[in-house]
């Protein structure tokens, strides 16, 4: 039996662009990959336990804002944290995921660690 596939970053783009012309929403696809990377998270932390996403302005940071709030659904604790502030999210679809997370639980990387990221179980 043959193992998962595994896509370069131009074939993904590729599927991304099929599935959108199929009538599947870019919103819908970051939200499938989001619970599939929490859930998978979710084995490695514990309800209570941190999880600290760090996240960039793209689309895959939109999976990780997806990722996150779907831990934050489960009961985690999780964090992210923007390499750049969120006036800078490139697209829609990653916009509307970041806008699930709990208001206080993302954060702009200055350079240093916020102390509760010091306390999470998973990065």
């Amino acid at each position: 039996m043959a193992g998962p596939a595994v896509y370069d970053a131009k074939e993904a783009r590729r599927l991304d662009l099929n599935a959108e012309e199929l009538g599947i929403p870019i919103v819908r696809l970051m939200g499938n990959a989001g619970k599939a990377l929490a859930k998978e998270l979710a084995r490695h932390a514990k309800r209570g336990e941190g999880v600290l996403v760090l996240c960039g302005k793209g689309n895959n940071g939109g999976d990780g804002f997806a990722a996150a709030a779907e831990l934050q659904a489960l009961g985690r604790k999780a964090w992210v944290v923007l390499a750049e502030p969120p006036s800078r999210i490139a697209s829609l679809a990653a916009r509307t995921q970041f806008e699930r997370l709990d208001k206080a639980s993302w954060a702009v990387w200055k350079g240093r660690p916020e102390t509760a990221w010091s306390k999470v179980k998973v990065i």
